[in-house]
């Protein structure tokens, strides 16, 4: 007759019909994240969900921790891995940096007409994997062969005028750099004939 009198599984069914027609509330993760953050979570749930024993509520509590320190822990891991992905980015322009910066020129060489462009220290920085030393080493072997590509093109311009002599060095560094500093690539591109060699003349005098 009313509610005191009811037995619990009259209860029980009164309440589900209550779920039935919508007369309750249905629970979000919002709303149980914020009773798992009172202090009097059990009242609370129980006050939604009278038929929760405290074992199912101390259990369900425990999974929204669980959750809630995998999602915080995966969050923090997240930025440190940006963090980390920044500071390798920052190190490496360091390097290459250091590299365009403290380049010395020997005097009475190759070095005293070529130099390496951003483009060639950074390709001998990845090529490298960011070792400055090697870097170092890599970048005067790709001078030499630059100088050597330059002394070709220049020993042949006598008899094939398509790349001015003024225009050489400009010509035979946008080859080279084309060709991602490959010598012999570099090498058979100029030597392919008068077509190349227009577009090469056409991209130097840029």
């Amino acid at each position: 007759e009313d509610q005191v009198k009811a037995q619990p599984s009259d209860a029980y069914k009164a309440f589900l019909l209550e779920k039935f027609t919508k007369q309750r509330a249905s629970l979000s993760f919002e709303s149980i994240v914020s009773i798992y953050l009172s202090s009097k979570h059990e009242k609370d749930m129980a006050r939604i969900n009278p038929f929760l024993s405290k074992t199912t509520i101390g259990n369900l509590m425990g999974a929204v921790s669980g959750l809630l320190f995998r999602t915080t822990r995966l969050s923090h891991c997240l930025r440190t891995l940006d963090a980390v992905k920044g500071l390798e980015k920052t190190i490496r322009a360091v390097i290459v940096k250091r590299l365009q910066e403290g380049w010395l020129r020997g005097t009475g060489s190759v070095y005293d007409l070529l130099a390496p462009t951003q483009e060639m220290l950074l390709h001998s920085a990845k090529v490298n994997n960011y070792d400055e030393t090697k870097a170092r080493a890599y970048t005067k072997e790709l001078l030499q062969q630059e100088a050597e590509l330059l002394t070709k093109v220049q020993s042949s311009t006598g008899k094939d005028e398509a790349i001015p002599t003024r225009l050489a060095p400009a010509a035979v560094t946008v080859a080279f750099h084309l060709h991602n500093f490959d010598y012999k690539t570099t090498l058979d591109a100029l030597s392919a004939g008068n077509a190349y060699a227009v577009n090469l003349v056409d991209l130097a005098r840029r």
